[in-house]
């Protein structure tokens, strides 16, 4: 089973994007469940550009959850966005 469970959403969970973000917010998991070696991927290729880490992150994300990085997550938006 994956790092969440999306039966613990509820009508009162919502993402409201004028709130100031922290990067902890944004990635793979909550206080009591992360997946760090997500994190660590997606650290390495965001903040330090480190192609072969984004790589990486793409397989990790295909083998470990079966989600195609590539096509669920804009990366380049994201990187406007954040940066």
């Amino acid at each position: 089973m994956a790092w969440y469970d999306n039966d613990t959403w509820s009508d009162s969970d919502y993402f409201d994007s004028t709130d100031q973000q922290d990067y902890a917010d944004l990635l793979f998991g909550s206080e009591d469940q992360v997946d760090h070696h997500a994190q660590e991927l997606f650290m390495e290729a965001y903040f330090n550009e480190d192609q072969n880490a984004y790589l990486d992150l793409v397989d990790y994300m295909w083998d470990e959850y079966g989600i195609d990085w590539e096509d669920a997550f804009d990366w380049q938006d994201f990187r406007d966005w954040y940066g």
